[in-house]
């Protein structure tokens, strides 16, 4: 039932995705049409050449030409079967490019729409459950699957009016010859049934296989860096390429076992002709009624290419509905799932208050947060602080509404986060991460991002960033094609550019986690110095392990690890660093997201 559900769901996308659908359908049926008219042509054919007894469609094709004023006799019943053959394989033609086309446009639209999901919701959580290649298989080699399987349903459903046309004119041509063919049809499908369980079992293993290939490869390149470092080129390579082989071998042996299936049935039906050749004496074989032998050929010549494509078809469709994860699902899932039904938002946020939060990670014994209390005011700005695993991290995740909290422990303006909009809330609420994402596009793309800024704003985020400094040593300034990560550009580079991006949407919280560590102290000051200035009616809150930066907030929230609350503390904000609050720190406290 769920390849009957899921084969259903791709043909339902597939229409309402594309216009040529119907066109398709159209094709496919009058093509059929075509098809059975010539084929049916054969009858008056042979009788004509034979001067045998005229059936009745041979008398209906007769009357059908004589009514044109056309002279029914060889050359016309020639002609006539052949212009209707050409059509067919014109319509044919047509219909494959069509077919080809809606094939293409339903993968690029389940893909695109995969990804929009993943994107726009997909909780942070569940990213970290999965791997990489599981989302890439998904908007990858799912969404090609999908589309295949249109293609092979289409391409199934064509072949399948084929052979039904092709036994309807065997049955009104010859009895003999439709019973002779069905029961070859019943042996080849016993013969074949086993290959199809076995190609089942290998879509599956295919499916897996491929994941865990791209999941390295991916791995590998994204942590290049780490790789080398540690001298574990060979290793990576060596992994990826046995798991590649691996996957092709197993290609390799459906594509062995699809194509045996292909030739099996024509295989067996030679040796049968060949067979009966050699029992029939020479005279038995002289007294054929060559023109009725010929049609019952051209009959099977159509049969049997339509009956192969039905059972590779049949054979691809149901391999891929069997190892199909439903991309539709994703696909089509409702829009904003966090924040449909929701409260809209559109006040700005005056204040965030934790009641007695707490939050553990599924498979982790101790509480990452628990009974945290404490209020973010506008007008006011925070330093997060405590060792690795105190919950920094999660804390601020927990704010954003990046990873799902259902109990209403935190409240923005006094509702509840979890009865909030959270596309109206993440506009007001903006996160600048230690390693800033950079993407291969031009300066601008990456500080705009789709926002459709003013040139005013523009140039203010650059100069509050200091990104206005950098821009004078790019070659093309703004227009400069930034490489894949931001690799032509210093780490203090890239966080002054993440820096931008988020003060150009002008938030009303601003989350900086450990978004300065890699600027120098100069820098840094001024950096901070024109946010704090900038901001200074909302709500700036700062991830560090940095005293400096601590010392320059007006309250720090020091979290403790597996603690059941985190330790408050208020000070005006001064130009004196405040140097005594190293000493809470042992040693160098990394930022890394916090577990």
């Amino acid at each position: 039932m769920r390849v009957v559900r899921y084969l259903l769901g791709v043909i339902d996308f597939s229409i309402k995705s594309s216009r040529w659908v119907y066109i398709v359908l159209f094709f496919a049926l009058f093509g059929t049409i075509l098809e059975f008219a010539a084929l049916s042509v054969l009858l008056p054919l042979t009788q004509h050449i034979n001067h045998s007894h005229m059936t009745p469609v041979a008398r209906y094709w007769n009357y059908l030409l004589t009514l044109v004023g056309i002279s029914p006799d060889t050359k016309t019943w020639f002609e006539l079967f052949l212009g209707l053959i050409f059509s067919r394989v014109a319509l044919q033609f047509a219909y494959s490019v069509l077919v080809s086309g809606v094939s293409r446009d339903v993968t690029a639209l389940l893909a695109s729409s995969a990804f929009g999901e993943f994107i726009v919701e997909t909780s942070l959580l569940e990213m970290q459950r999965q791997k990489i290649g599981h989302f890439i298989a998904i908007a990858g080699d799912e969404a090609s699957r999908a589309g295949q399987i249109f293609l092979y349903f289409s391409q199934l459903l064509v072949a399948l009016l084929s052979v039904l046309v092709t036994v309807a004119a065997m049955l009104v041509f010859s009895l003999k010859l439709a019973t002779g063919v069905a029961i070859f049809v019943v042996i080849t499908s016993v013969a074949i049934l086993h290959s199809t369980r076995r190609i089942f079992q290998l879509g599956s293993v295919v499916k897996a296989e491929s994941r865990a290939a791209t999941s390295t490869f991916l791995d590998g390149l994204n942590s290049l860096r780490s790789v080398r470092s540690i001298g574990g080129e060979k290793y990576v390579v060596s992994q990826f390429t046995d798991q590649v082989k691996k996957y092709n071998r197993t290609l390799f042996k459906v594509d062995v076992m699809s194509q045996a299936q292909k030739s099996l049935p024509l295989i067996i039906l030679l040796l049968l002709v060949l067979a009966v050749i050699l029992i029939l004496s020479s005279e038995s074989i002289s007294r054929f009624d060559m023109a009725s032998t010929l049609a019952a050929m051209i009959l099977l010549m159509r049969f049997f290419p339509s009956a192969g494509a039905c059972l590779s078809n049949g054979t691809k469709l149901l391999a891929d509905l069997r190892a199909a994860h439903d991309v539709v699902a994703v696909a089509t899932a409702p829009v904003a799932q966090t924040g449909g039904g929701r409260k809209p938002f559109n006040e700005s946020i005056r204040e965030i208050q934790l009641f007695n939060l707490g939050f553990r990670y599924e498979g982790s014994a101790p509480a990452v947060l628990d009974g945290l209390s404490y209020t973010f005011k506008a007008g006011s700005s925070y330093a997060i602080c405590g060792p690795s695993g105190s919950g920094k991290s999660t804390l601020v995740d927990l704010i954003l509404g990046l990873i799902p909290n259902n109990a209403p422990n935190i409240r923005v303006n006094g509702t509840p986060l979890i009865e909030i909009n959270s596309q109206d809330f993440r506009k007001r609420v903006v996160l600048v991460e230690q390693q800033s994402r950079i993407f291969n596009d031009t300066a601008r793309n990456n500080i705009v991002f789709g926002l459709a800024a003013p040139e005013a704003e523009l140039l203010q985020a650059l100069q509050l960033s200091g990104f206005d400094h950098v821009l004078s040593a790019l070659p093309d300034g703004l227009e400069t094609m930034i490489d894949y990560q931001g690799t032509n550009l210093s780490g203090g580079q890239r966080q002054r550019l993440g820096i931008a991006r988020a003060l150009l949407r002008n938030p009303d919280v601003l989350v900086l986690d450990e978004s300065t560590s890699a600027l120098d102290a100069p820098t840094r000051d001024a950096v901070l110095a024109n946010i704090l200035q900038h901001f200074r009616d909302r709500i700036v809150i700062v991830v560090t392990h940095d005293p400096v930066v601590m010392s320059q907030m007006r309250n720090t929230l020091f979290l403790q690890a597996h603690s059941a609350a985190g330790i408050s503390s208020d000070h005006k904000r001064s130009d004196q660093r405040n140097e005594d609050l190293s000493i809470i720190w042992p040693e160098s406290v990394d930022g890394a997201a916090a577990k």
